[in-house]
């Protein structure tokens, strides 16, 4: 049977949404319930051709509803935890002026469905020279989109002139033109304001920017603010444009479009620009190239780290990045991050704690994991995944008493809880209550009706209650889901093996060495394969 472990440090804060989930299995520490099931007989377990010590058999039926467990757990339950990133303070409070631009008949074209649109107001300036500052911002956006291939995006200056303060005029004037940003300001000579508001997404880290310039002015510095109104503040302002569409496309889910854009964003500024909004950009990074499909970890923990060089006290990012060591078995490293994240943040202890469970039990240290989960728990008594994976760490400690008082209460919390059915019909099996596991794994796959664990854990169960057919069926099902999970061609075959089809028994057994050339059950698996061969040859 399989064991599904809630094992995974994915507790990762996503930017602005969730992580992926993972599956259980049942041979290591997974989710999903994929347990062998054999015939119990007084002293000696006979299975078809094959006669085996009633203490191996036991013991290799546990270990596959362990492992398998553990297997599940991994792919299908990764636990997010909402970002803490939110918007900056403006450095400037705009006052709302009184007036209202007259409407007038429109300069170009409003935006149309799927179309990008940052409309820049032109900038009031009252300095002894008109920069155009409008312009050039403008010229540096479409430069850097057309040089990263963002066709769905325009930039059109209105001629409108907006003073810094009227925030209600430049968002009345992004609405008459279903513009997504809007960009407005000023330049009086002895200082220049310019402000950056995204109207569709007012959640995110740069959904509004004010830039304030009083030392590279026209009259301060005019060689210095040649090189900030030519360079530096375009740069910024592209920065801004594009991280903004970046943080769209992660926002519905087009996870590989997000990440170029984000990149983009970051090579517009060049070396010179840090804005504070930069920090954000490499987090999501760091977010979208561990669990989208660029499955990049190395990358995630390259822009994790940028992350917190800039900020740090960054705990978000310190978490994220000790989920992607994990993920690379730099366990060391993984959890340094973890316990800086329990120094930096105590609101976040419980995932980091949690996730400190994932780490020891990645280890196979399931003791350790438990006090990690346990003390989880004490942090938030709410935390599921902490009660699956201390559930799932009892079943592999063969403590199935403990580990039923776990899921009842992760079931209490969450009653569609299909993992949990999962591992607690692991620990009725445990207990050899298989029909209480049945009734579990029933659950689980009523739930998760693709929930390859379940279906193996439940094969198992009937292997074990002389069921073979039921058994083979609920096989096939569970490598139809996940042709991954090896243990179960060592249910199948000894379920064939029941039915005397022993060229299937013996098939099964050979493609699970092919899967696991290096597994500590070879010489078991190739008696298994000897004594079939040995009864075919009789036959002839």
């Amino acid at each position: 049977m399989e064991n599904q472990h809630p094992d995974h440090p994915d507790h990762t804060a996503a930017p602005s949404g969730s992580g992926p989930r993972a599956k259980g299995d049942l041979i290591a520490a997974g989710i999903g319930p994929d347990a062998h099931n054999v015939v119990v007989g007084k002293n000696i377990i006979q299975i078809g051709a094959l006669k085996i010590p009633k203490a191996i058999a036991w013991l290799l039926a546990v270990g596959l509803i362990i492992g398998l467990a553990a297997v599940g757990f991994i792919a299908r339950n990764t636990f997010t935890i909402s970002s803490a990133v939110t918007a900056p303070t403006p450095t400037t409070t705009p006052t709302v002026a009184t007036a209202t631009p007259t409407a007038t008949p429109l300069a170009f074209a409003t935006a149309t469905t799927g179309e990008t649109l940052i409309l820049i107001a032109t900038f009031h300036n009252t300095a002894v020279t008109n920069a155009e500052v409008h312009k050039k911002i403008q010229r540096a956006i479409e430069a850097e989109a057309a040089r990263h291939g963002e066709q769905s995006l325009r930039v059109a200056i209105e001629p409108a002139v907006l003073a810094a303060d009227q925030r209600i005029q430049a968002e009345t004037l992004g609405e008459r033109y279903n513009a997504s940003m809007v960009i407005w300001g000023e330049d009086t000579g002895v200082e220049v304001i310019v402000n950056f508001l995204h109207l569709r997404e007012s959640t995110f880290a740069a959904a509004w920017v004010t830039i304030s310039e009083t030392e590279r002015t026209q009259l301060a510095n005019p060689p210095a603010y040649a090189q900030f109104i030519t360079d530096d503040l375009p740069r910024h302002l592209s920065f801004l444009a594009l991280l903004a569409i970046g943080q769209s496309y992660y926002t519905h889910n087009a996870h590989p479009q997000a990440a170029v854009a984000i990149e983009a964003a970051i090579a517009a500024l060049g070396d010179s620009v840090k804005p504070a909004e930069l920090v954000d950009a490499y987090y999501r990074l760091c977010w979208l190239y561990q669990h989208s499909s660029l499955g990049n970890l190395a990358a995630s923990i390259a822009n994790c780290s940028k992350a917190v060089e800039l900020k740090p006290d960054y705990a978000e990012a310190y978490n994220n990045r000790g989920s992607a060591y994990n993920a690379q078995n730099k366990w060391e490293e993984a959890i340094v991050d973890f316990t800086k994240v329990i120094e930096l943040r105590p609101d976040l202890a419980a995932i980091a704690y949690y996730n400190l469970g994932v780490v020891y039990k990645a280890q196979n240290k399931p003791e350790a994991a438990i006090t990690e989960y346990t003390t989880a728990i004490a942090f938030d008594p709410s935390l599921v995944l902490a009660y699956n994976n201390r559930c799932a760490a009892y079943v592999s400690l063969i403590k199935p008493d403990e580990a039923i008082a776990d899921c009842d209460k992760a079931i209490e919390l969450q009653p569609e809880n299909a993992i949990a059915f999962n591992l607690r019909g692991n620990a009725h099996f445990v207990l050899r209550k298989l029909d209480s596991a049945i009734i579990d794994f029933n659950r689980a796959i009523e739930l998760e009706p693709r929930f390859a664990a379940a279906y193996s854990n439940r094969g198992n169960a009937y292997a074990n209650l002389n069921r073979s057919e039921e058994a083979i069926a609920d096989f096939n099902k569970a490598l139809t889901f996940d042709p991954g999970l090896a243990e179960i061609y060592i249910s199948r075959g000894h379920a064939y093996a029941s039915q005397d089809k022993l060229h299937e028994a013996m098939s099964d057994f050979h493609y699970y060495l092919s899967l696991q050339p290096d597994t500590e059950l070879r010489p078991q698996v190739e008696q298994w394969i000897a004594e079939l061969e040995a009864k075919l040859a009789k036959r002839q």
